[in-house]
């Protein structure tokens, strides 16, 4: 089974969108002008097998800042942390998507936050007789 990030590609739909992006964008939102300030969600790890583990490191963030979503099989995480460095505190939000495939079901997810860690569990979607399926003709 492969993953792949999902990027929302909304945005390059609209050329105005583009522009727009480019001049509202904060231009000290690089990593240079961070500074200690660790980015949430960097880590995560897949573990495959009869079921599919998705953990994904989230430092500072408790479990009612965050949500996971599936829509369709886009499985999206978003949430938010305060963050205090030397110029203050400031709310830093994120988002991660991936796609799950079709072998794991995703309507049984089950999902755990501890120790800044979310943990993801999909089971595998059960295939009788091997895989193959008897289709009556009338």
């Amino acid at each position: 089974m492969k993953l792949t990030n999902y990027t929302n590609s909304n945005q390059y739909r609209n050329p105005t969108s583009l522009i727009e992006s480019f001049f509202n964008r904060d231009p000290f939102d690089h990593p240079f002008f961070w500074g200690d300030v660790s980015r949430t969600g960097d880590t995560v790890r897949f573990k495959e097998g009869d079921e599919l583990t998705v953990e994904v490191d989230l430092p500072g963030v408790s479990k009612d800042k965050t949500t996971v979503s599936v829509e369709g099989r886009v499985v999206s995480i978003e949430g938010t942390r305060k963050v205090i460095h030397k110029g203050g505190a400031q709310e830093e939000t994120f988002s991660r998507s991936f796609t799950v495939g079709n072998s794991y079901n995703l309507d049984k997810a089950k999902a755990e936050q501890k120790d800044g860690v979310l943990t993801l569990v999909f089971p595998k979607n059960k295939v009788e007789n091997g895989g193959k399926k008897i289709i009556d003709i009338s």
